[in-house]
């Protein structure tokens, strides 16, 4: 198999996973549910469900990271290292995770979680994987999962 073809095998993967995850979630089938509020703060239990559900392929269930969509891509971003938390704020991650990093491999998922999914992920990475005293903000009171 040639790397294109790998590299288009991988995108349509990633994407019937995106869009399994986004049926199963309205239809009550496999996926976690939709939040109930939708302005409220980022809930690192939610987040992990959705985490585990969609990150894990690139970011692994431990953070690390490591894994390249494309033979050209980047490999995906370690929330495991202390660096990666330096003057991260909410805010970027938010908007990292919305937006995805094209040339990474990595989708937006604007369209496939809701505002309230996209905080509850984010609050879920810093429970996770911020060491003690690094970033932008404090950690939440959650305990690490």
């Amino acid at each position: 198999m040639t790397a294109r073809a790998r590299t288009v095998v991988i995108a349509a993967a990633l994407a019937a996973a995106g869009l399994a995850w986004v049926l199963g979630s309205a239809g009550g089938g496999p996926g976690p549910a939709p939040a109930a509020a939708e302005d409220g703060p980022g809930s690192p239990a939610r987040g992990r469900a959705i985490y585990e559900a969609n990150c894990v392929h690139c970011h692994r269930k431990d953070g690390s990271g490591g894994v390249k969509v494309t033979a050209t891509a980047p490999p995906a971003r370690s929330f495991a290292r202390a660096e990666f938390w330096r003057g991260r704020g909410d805010a970027q991650l938010h908007r990292a995770i919305a937006d995805g990093f094209p040339k990474s491999g990595m989708v937006a998922w604007r369209d496939l979680l809701t505002p309230q999914q996209i905080r509850d992920v984010t609050a879920y990475l810093r429970a996770a994987f911020q060491p003690r005293g690094a970033g932008a903000e404090s950690r939440p009171t959650e305990p690490k999962h």
